[in-house]
């Protein structure tokens, strides 16, 4: 009878590969990851491993589909935020990668004059007068609260056409999100204003 399942902790990199069918060096990686950290305590650890792409992690796991996406970017979000590796993501990567976190159906990532450098946004909506628009409000709603507790704000949020859509501010960049059936949720804005500040600014033309 064939063998059916495999311990991820204790395997070889041998071993690893036949039962999955992942390739040889990639086992190796995930085995010597495994190695250095002791062991794996939850699926998304497995992302951690060096080379370990989508088909891999899918054949590993056996996880697929959306639930298999989830895990990706949950991991991406990490590595931005918690791992430090931004600059492993082009700015049109991490506009993609916040358009789908939950409760976010859009994104744009523009200049300080407001010009889009990446979006993943509603076509219909103009989004070069939007993110123009959006960033030059938020530096005006600055400078009139310059002398007030409030002066250091970097997100406002209006609705705008039926769409309500938040613009967050980090040196050079702003970043505008286009929240999904008009509901903004504090934990979503807290978790973008935390991946936009890890964005490099030396990437910024000036």
């Amino acid at each position: 009878m064939s063998q059916t399942t495999l311990d991820i902790n204790s395997c070889t990199a041998d071993e690893l590969s036949k039962f999955t069918g992942i390739s040889e060096d990639i086992a190796k990686n995930v085995v010597e990851y495994r190695n250095s950290k002791g062991a794996f305590y939850h699926m998304s650890e497995i992302l951690e491993s060096p080379g370990l792409d989508r088909n891999s992690f899918i054949r590993l796991t056996g996880i697929s589909g959306k639930k298999a996406d989830n895990y990706y970017l949950r991991y991406n979000i990490k590595k931005i935020v918690k791992l430090g590796k931004a600059n492993e993501f082009s700015f049109k990567d991490v506009v993609k990668l916040i358009s789908k976190i939950p409760t976010l159906s859009g994104a744009m990532l523009c200049s300080e004059d407001g010009l889009p450098i990446a979006r993943d946004f509603n076509p219909l909506l103009p989004s070069d007068k939007i993110g123009a628009s959006l960033s030059a409000c938020l530096k005006q709603a600055r400078e009139s609260l310059k002398n007030t507790p409030y002066s250091a704000v970097q997100s406002m949020s209006i609705e705008l056409a039926g769409h309500l859509i938040t613009v967050f501010n980090h040196g050079k960049l702003y970043l505008v999100v286009l929240h999904d059936h008009g509901q903004i949720s504090g934990k979503v804005c807290k978790l973008v204003g935390e991946i936009l500040s890890k964005l490099p600014q030396t990437s910024v033309a000036k």
